[in-house]
């Protein structure tokens, strides 16, 4: 009678090395695949948007102007972080930047975009300033002699968490004309609203 030893290789201390170097190496190659996953999930973001700017007053943009650009936004852990640039600007100049509460630019003046965006009721204010300011307020835009100005900054004011309170996915940013005053109520002086786009998630 057949017994089930027939039909069993017999182990040695070889094999047992063998079988222990695989289990080793299998196990190896699962903890870099998960630690990989891990790395790369921590490098995305939680949220990602873009808004695409065009310049008011189509067909005749405000006086000549030809005002476009991109802003690329993501957000990790509440903090969120604005790159991008906008052309078209008067060489050297320093233009009034904010986020409005509306989500529309359809009208030749963008007055469809609605006041600053302001969820807390704070004045207006600076950015950067130590007092409170509106979520909207955002660092001014500062041409070069080429009228481009490169935008980079990072802030909690503002989040593109869509059930926050403080969200700003569907609403318009803007650029204005003038160099914004941020002691001036109730939205800073800067003038008309020359370029505007709609922050939209990606």
């Amino acid at each position: 009678m057949s017994t089930a030893q027939e039909f069993c290789p017999m182990s040695t201390p070889a094999t047992r090395t063998r079988h222990l170097a695989l289990a080793a190496a299998v196990l190896a190659a699962a903890t870099l695949a998960t630690g990989c996953a891990s790395k790369f999930e921590k490098r995305l973001p939680d949220y990602s948007a873009r808004a695409v700017f065009f310049p008011t007053g189509e067909p005749q943009p405000v006086a000549g102007t030809k005002i476009q650009g991109t802003i690329e936004f993501s957000q990790n852990k509440g903090v969120l972080v604005a790159k991008g640039e906008i052309k078209g600007l008067k060489p050297n100049s320093t233009v009034g930047f904010h986020v409005h509460e509306k989500g529309s630019c359809m009208k030749m003046d963008a007055s469809d975009a609605g006041p600053h965006f302001n969820p807390g009721k704070a004045p207006h204010g600076a950015f950067d300033g130590k007092e409170a300011h509106h979520a909207g307020d955002l660092p001014p835009l500062k041409a070069d002699a080429t009228g481009k100005a490169v935008v980079n900054f990072t802030t909690q004011a503002i989040s593109l968490d869509k059930s926050a309170e403080n969200g700003v996915i569907g609403r318009a940013i803007v650029v204005h004309e003038s160099a914004d005053d941020p002691t001036a109520q109730p939205a800073g002086n800067s003038g008309k609203r020359l370029a505007c786009g709609v922050i939209r998630l990606t």
